[in-house]
């Protein structure tokens, strides 16, 4: 509540670690009238038809405009999903030493092995959608 002292969290658990309960816990949580932002801190293997199920990422019709937030991984190096897919704010993590700030080889991240670079990465030099689109202090040996 430090950072968002005014936010009403609803906390959404999915029944066991399978795509498809993952999925009915986003598609639950979206639904939910008030729900501005939708942020996980799981993430998986890419695989070929990921992007038959990126809508669940979308803002539902009638619905007030939602953020999905997700993490980009574990492994730097390697893009995972749901943190890969176009339609969500992929998010890893840096080291911090001194005045110094780099990738943390925890941090996740890395080119999408299955998706295309969306219009908003244009102009990167990117060949496929690379994650993440932000990151922050998350290394725990840093005093973070």
């Amino acid at each position: 509540n430090a950072i968002a002292p005014g936010a009403n969290i609803l906390v959404v658990e999915a029944k066991s670690a399978s795509l498809q309960n993952f999925m009915t816990a986003i598609d639950y949580a979206r639904h939910v009238p008030g729900v501005t932002v939708v942020s996980v801190s799981a993430a998986g293997d890419e695989f070929k038809q990921e992007s038959i199920v990126d809508s669940i990422f979308q803002t539902p019709p009638g619905h007030e405009g939602i953020t999905f937030v997700f993490a980009s991984g574990d492994e730097g190096g390697t893009a995972e999903y749901p943190s890969a897919s176009p339609y969500v704010l992929s998010v890893g993590g840096t080291t911090i030493q001194g005045p110094d700030e780099t990738v943390w080889s925890y941090g996740g991240g890395g080119p999408s092995l299955y998706q295309g670079v969306p219009s908003y990465q244009d102009g990167l030099g990117l060949t496929s959608r690379g994650t993440p689109d932000v990151s922050h202090g998350a290394d725990p040996n840093t005093g973070l």
